[in-house]
């Protein structure tokens, strides 16, 4: 079949193609969404969706490999 989603977020509209799947810019643009009541993440230990809290979303921003870190806000650009 394929791979589930890894967060789910239900909304009231969104931009769909010629074909009516979503487009991909503006959820990227939109980021990981807020942890509201609909918002789910997938649990990849369970295998199953759960609520999207405010400390699982802060470590899906974060990443697994910096636990302590704060995502940046703007990308840093490099001195040339």
């Amino acid at each position: 079949m394929g791979n589930p989603p890894d967060i789910v977020h239900v909304v009231t509209d969104m931009a769909l193609g010629a074909s009516y799947r979503p487009e991909v810019g503006p959820l990227k643009a939109a980021g990981i969404p807020k942890a509201r009541r609909n918002s789910w993440y997938l649990d990849g230990d369970t295998d199953t969706y759960k609520k999207l809290t405010p400390a699982v979303r802060t470590e899906l921003v974060r990443g697994p490999d910096r636990p302590d870190e704060k995502p940046d806000p703007q990308p840093r650009s490099t001195p040339q």
